[in-house]
């Protein structure tokens, strides 16, 4: 199933607005998902062609995710792997 926006929500995205000042060009939106609490958190980021949604992981131009069942499994593998990393980390 394709990336909707209904899709970006229930997984914890959050909108941010580009101003046409800003952008240099018309206003735009993305959406973001900022996972972990460290300095440098891992961030993917969706936007929209055609009525639905690609998404990316932040900086990296090789990884694009069309598929819901692909975004969801990446996020909680990610997520999982956060959780356990730092309750490694506290009991070190």
């Amino acid at each position: 199933m394709k990336i909707e926006l209904l899709d970006l929500k229930k997984l914890g995205f959050k909108k941010n607005h580009v101003t046409a000042c800003e952008s240099g060009d018309k206003p735009c939106d993305y959406y973001t998902l900022d996972i972990g609490n460290d300095y440098v958190k891992f961030c993917l980021m969706a936007d929209e062609k055609d009525g639905l949604f690609e998404v990316r992981i932040f900086d990296y131009t090789s990884f694009v995710f069309t598929e819901t069942t692909e975004l969801t499994l990446l996020i909680n593998i990610l997520k999982n792997n956060y959780a356990r990393q730092n309750k490694t980390a506290k009991r070190d």
